[in-house]
């Protein structure tokens, strides 16, 4: 039943955006009659919808103001003494719109449980409107066939609203001064992204161990472990041990047990199952107890481990500070102790892997190895990808980082020629990118070994392209220039699916546009949508699994690309995990709760941390300036407005009905359009107010990227001023 109900929510949406767009926009009322019937028989089937949560909240709101928006129109030709025939029989389609939205929102209030009888207000308020509609279809179909030929309305022709010209070319070429801007504003992004990026220097040589039969646990059999399932560490003498730290491999599946010796005989279990899956991580095991010997048993799993350092404390340094011990038999475990000036003084971001990098570096490793990946829950192109700089850096920080900050930087003139395509102005095309260069999320993910910037790099490529066809499309048709757009948009649009399946939710955007901004509707059309939507990003997601199965030594790449597909598809329908870091979709662009990578904590009461969340000015403002540029696009018919608008909502209505644990980063595709819309907006605000405005909302928002640059980047800060300068909100946590 659940399934139905949503496929008749799915159609209901896309029947009431058309009908929107083809009485406000197109200005094109026929078939009104079996618009009305078919809402009135969807009515019914929402009672069984119910939003919950802040979800049911800005449901609730939208619906209210797209309500209020259309009643105006109803009111309007009504607060007249000489009203048009052309109004009056306009009065009953807008009228059975009205009941529609008044359903759905009486269903989501009067369904839920956690209302208490509000919902009558809502049903009362919806039978009001059934009624109104009902007397204005009768005196619309009945009492208006009375009224001869020449009936007294006599007709007076509207003025619509003059139509915004595109006068410029998208595809015209920047001038000098656009590549003097786009250099420096790259130039700057480089700077930023690649500054401590990472140590180019890491532990190599590894030492494997295999994991023994249980019957080797007892105590009197401790001795006889093979020594491929163990290190058995001696001291020369018995001191005070803080802890030993692992740095561990591409193996995720280890389990040890850790023990310390005190005198002769006498062992004490520290750990006796711990799972060591945090891989090109140091892991630290505290011990802090006297200690002449420390043994490491592999329990569970195999085990690889890059370096080992056992961490005693300089008891006659003032700062006590911890020094690194060297076994008596180091020898025996020369993979372990070969590196132990690598070992860092503060264990940060810049010497080993954060969040959810202990995945992706260890998968990319075992594809240039030809094994099995670790991270199987997105494509395998993204790990791919990212490989070559760990093919080109080796195993390190830096190296699993370098594609993310390479795409990160090279999104910065992608952004700039977008722009400067979409409005035709160095100055706005500069103030738009540099935004995009201070923007958080921008700047955190950039410097993170994870997929999520070749997606927006992707992505930002396949809008610019997507604006361009778009536009070719408009001013000269389906010629050779806007099939040639089509086929570079398909192409990037599969490969952002063929990254990771959020690219789905800008292809659904795509379309959305497509028919929202070319009319009229053809054969041609409708062809070309079914080939670029369709047939060429999906064939380009199937041909995208080729290298990761020919790595496996696959055959049927079919086969494995839809077996791939379907295990990805049930992680993420069972991925309900609760996380302490985890944010609903309606709280993203208002900066609820950031998401903390990795904290360390250094001398003099500071603390490095890298967050990841959003600038706390632009993405709140984005959002109202979504609503300025939505209401040009609908009442304006400023098509400049709703490409982005509708872009826009495309990417983030599919987040709607996500039931998965989500984050933060997740909105990183809506904010790529958010930049776009603000600048518009700055654009406008140039043109019709006083300019200083733009010129201080980007000091603002470079004053507030300076006071939360070292959050974002790792660099170390006083306890104090975060608690006193950044935190911002009640859930802003960054330490």
């Amino acid at each position: 039943m659940s399934s139905l109900v949503v496929a008749v929510a799915v159609l209901f949406v896309f029947f009431a955006g058309s009908t929107t767009y083809e009485w406000y926009v197109r200005k094109d009322y026929r078939y009104w009659k079996l618009r009305i019937l078919y809402l009135a028989a969807v009515n019914p089937a929402f009672p069984s919808f119910v939003c919950t949560g802040g979800g049911k909240a800005f449901v609730a709101a939208f619906l209210w103001i797209e309500n209020i928006i259309v009643f105006y129109h109803q009111l309007k030709p009504l607060s007249k003494t000489y009203m048009p025939r052309r109004w009056r029989e306009l009065m009953a389609p807008y009228m059975a719109y009205s009941i529609s939205i008044a359903g759905i929102i009486s269903a989501i209030f009067y369904t839920n449980p956690n209302i208490k009888g509000a919902g009558s207000l809502f049903v009362m308020s919806f039978f009001a409107a059934i009624i109104i509609t009902l007397y204005n279809i009768w005196e619309f179909v009945v009492i208006d066939k009375e009224y001869p030929e020449d009936n007294p309305y006599q007709e007076v022709e509207l003025v619509p609203l003059p139509e915004e010209k595109v006068t410029f070319d998208p595809i015209k070429k920047p001038g000098r001064k656009d590549l003097l801007s786009m250099c420096l504003l790259t130039a700057f992004s480089a700077l930023l992204i690649f500054h401590k990026l990472g140590n180019p220097v890491a532990p190599q040589t590894a030492l494997s161990l295999s994991p023994c039969d249980y019957k080797y646990f007892a105590e009197d059999r401790r001795d006889d472990i093979p020594q491929e399932s163990k290190i058995d560490l001696q001291f020369q003498d018995e001191e005070f041990i803080e802890g030993i730290s692992l740095y561990v491999g591409d193996k995720d599946t280890s389990v040890v047990r850790v023990e310390a010796r005190s005198g002769e005989n006498t062992w004490t279990i520290i750990q006796d199952a711990l799972q060591l899956d945090a891989t090109y991580r140091w892991n630290s095991i505290p011990i802090q107890m006297n200690a002449n010997a420390i043994r490491v048993l592999q329990r569970d799993g195999d085990g690889k481990y890059l370096e080992l350092a056992v961490r005693v404390k300089n008891t006659g340094e003032e700062t006590e500070k911890e020094r690194l011990l060297l076994p008596n038999n180091w020898q025996s475990y020369g993979a372990l102790f070969d590196e132990q000036s690598l070992y860092p003084e503060y264990l940060t971001y810049y010497d080993q892997s954060l969040f959810d990098e202990v995945y992706y570096a260890s998968s990319m490793y075992q594809f240039l190895q030809g094994e099995n990946m670790r991270e199987q829950t997105h494509p395998p192109l993204g790990k791919a990808i990212m490989s070559i700089g760990m093919y080109l850096f080796g195993p390190t920080p830096f190296g699993w980082r370098f594609v993310s900050a390479f795409l990160g930087v090279l999104m910065v003139p992608v952004m700039y020629l977008f722009l400067h395509g979409y409005l035709h102005n160095t100055r706005y095309a500069t103030a738009g990118t540099f935004l995009f260069c201070i923007d958080f999320l921008h700047i955190t993910l950039s410097r993170i070994g994870t997929p999520d910037t070749l997606v927006a790099f992707a992505m930002l490529v396949t809008m610019m392209y997507y604006h361009r066809a778009i536009e070719r499309i408009r001013n000269y048709g389906f010629d050779k220039t806007a099939y040639r757009l089509l086929g570079i948009y398909s192409f990037c649009i599969g490969v952002c699916i063929s990254l990771k399946w959020t690219g789905v939710f800008l292809l659904f955007g795509c379309i959305l546009v497509y028919f929202r901004c070319i009319t009229p509707y053809s054969k041609k059309m409708l062809g070309s949508a079914a080939i670029f939507h369709c047939l060429i990003p999906g064939t380009l997601y199937v041909l995208s699994f080729i290298p990761f199965y020919v790595k496996m030594g696959y055959q049927n790449f079919l086969q494995a690309a839809l077996e791939h597909s379907f295990d990805m598809l049930r992680f993420h329908e069972t991925a309900m995990k609760g996380h302490e870091f985890a944010s609903p979709w309606f709280t993203w662009m208002f900066d609820i709760r950031p998401l903390v990578d990795i904290v360390s904590y250094v001398d003099g009461g500071k603390v490095s941390t890298v967050a990841t969340f959003g600038h706390p000015i632009l993405w709140p403002l984005g959002l109202v300036c979504f609503l300025f540029v939505a209401f040009r696009a609908a009442f304006r018919e400023d098509k400049r407005a709703s490409f982005f608008a509708t872009l826009y909502f495309g990417l983030l209505f599919p987040w709607f009905f996500i039931k998965r644990t989500t984050f933060i980063y997740q909105y990183y595709g809506c904010s790529l359009v958010t930049i776009p819309i603000i600048t518009y907006a700055m654009y406008r605000i140039n043109q019709r107010s006083n300019p200083r405005i733009n010129q201080f909302f980007l000091v603002l928002c470079t004053v507030v990227f300076v006071l939360f640059c070292p959050v974002l980047t790792g660099e170390p800060i006083s306890k104090t001023w975060i608690e006193q300068m950044l935190v911002w909100m009640q859930g802003w946590n960054f330490y």
